[in-house]
């Protein structure tokens, strides 16, 4: 979902009236996939384990590492989906005086911009899911002191090279 405008649905958001050169909000997709493939494989292990029960040595030893694996199978998919949750809640945008994330969460809401003056670099990455879908990171850095602003990150964005090069530009103007 990218938009070159600022939509009317944007009168509701804690936005000045600064115009919105790119808004885009992060796909879950692929942390929906690496969700699927932790699933895949710790089930695929857990059904090994439990065909051949003396596979560890005991049954017991068995049992044992079965359930360890549940666990850290059940503890990867709650991580996920409060990942998935707290990705569909960001949005990222890039304005004419700086760039900026925010969300909301249990009527919490959080804000960082970025000014474009402050910014001192910018880096792209893309890890193999990423690259997959077309997707990819955007980090923006700001200077390197502890009292800096640090950096704002818009995370598993479609198209992150026309965000990169917006960014770029307005650098450079």
């Amino acid at each position: 979902m990218t938009n070159n405008t600022a939509s009317a649905d944007d009168s509701a958001a804690p936005t000045t009236s600064k115009t919105v050169l790119y808004e885009t909000r992060p796909s879950f997709r692929p942390a929906v996939v690496k969700l699927s493939l932790a699933v895949v494989a710790g089930a695929s292990v857990i059904i090994y384990l439990l065909t051949y029960p003396r596979v560890l040595g005991s049954q017991q030893n068995t049992e044992i590492g079965t359930y360890v694996l549940v666990l850290v199978v059940l503890l990867l998919l709650v991580r996920y989906a409060v990942r998935i949750y707290l990705l569909k809640r960001y949005r990222y945008t890039v304005t004419e005086e700086g760039v900026r994330w925010e969300y909301s969460l249990f009527y919490k809401t959080r804000s960082r911009e970025l000014p474009f003056t402050k910014i001192r670099g910018h880096e792209f990455r893309q890890d193999r899911i990423q690259s997959l879908f077309g997707f990819g990171t955007v980090s923006i850095l700001s200077g390197g002191t502890n009292h800096s602003l640090g950096f704002i990150r818009f995370e598993n964005v479609a198209d992150p090279g026309e965000i990169q090069s917006t960014i770029r530009d307005q650098i450079n103007n």
